[in-house]
């Protein structure tokens, strides 16, 4: 679940549950971006994870996104194979 306090800060939480057979695991976390510029938003969260069995913790994660390339992100339009290959297309000599 995401809430746009902005344009610049955003809130998110999430509860996740895995049970099968005799492994149950559950993880509760919160957490906020702040978008510094079009190109480099640091992610914080806090969280807390349940394994049943394996025991229980408390985590806290810092984080950062960095993209790049026109349009807000890389883009590879040109990454295909098969213009390298005789005959298939465009050659890349």
């Amino acid at each position: 679940m995401f809430y746009t306090l902005n344009d610049r800060i955003e809130f998110n939480a999430s509860l996740d549950n895995f049970n099968v057979s005799y492994l149950n695991t559950n993880r509760v976390s919160f957490g906020m971006d702040y978008r510094v510029n079009d190109a480099f938003t640091l992610k914080g969260t806090v969280g807390h994870l349940d394994m049943g069995y394996g025991g229980a913790s408390d985590f806290i994660s810092i984080g950062a996104k960095f993209t790049f390339g026109p349009n807000k992100g890389a883009t590879f339009e040109q990454r295909d194979l098969l213009r390298y290959l005789p005959g298939q297309g465009n050659s890349a000599a």
